[in-house]
């Protein structure tokens, strides 16, 4: 019995392993889906890299996202609400100690 509950709690263990990557792309699958809606009604701009090029307003990287925008105060708005509203929805918390704006 002890060997077997041994065995359970290694398999449990891979399970939470192999579950947080698809628990990161839930979360930032629904952060996306947050940014686009602002990014639709004009709420944020987003920045070009090339003049014929789509406007990009944010980027994924493993443990760090990065949003654009125009350095106004209605944008910085914007993505506050969206922060908020993550925040409030996915349970997790924005690290302001890890986070910084720049202009």
């Amino acid at each position: 019995m002890v060997r077997s509950m041994g065995i359970l709690s290694q398999l449990e263990e891979v399970n939470r392993e192999t579950l947080s990557p698809y628990l990161f792309l839930v979360c930032s699958k629904s952060f996306t889906s947050l940014l686009n809606q602002v990014v639709r009604r004009n709420q944020i701009t987003g920045l070009k890299v090339a003049r014929n090029g789509p406007f990009i307003s944010h980027l994924f990287f493993t443990g760090d996202s990065l949003i654009f925008c125009k350095a106004i105060g209605l944008e910085a708005k914007s993505i506050l609400q969206v922060l908020r509203k993550y925040e409030a929805t996915s349970g997790q918390m924005i690290n302001t100690d890890k986070s910084s704006v720049l202009f």
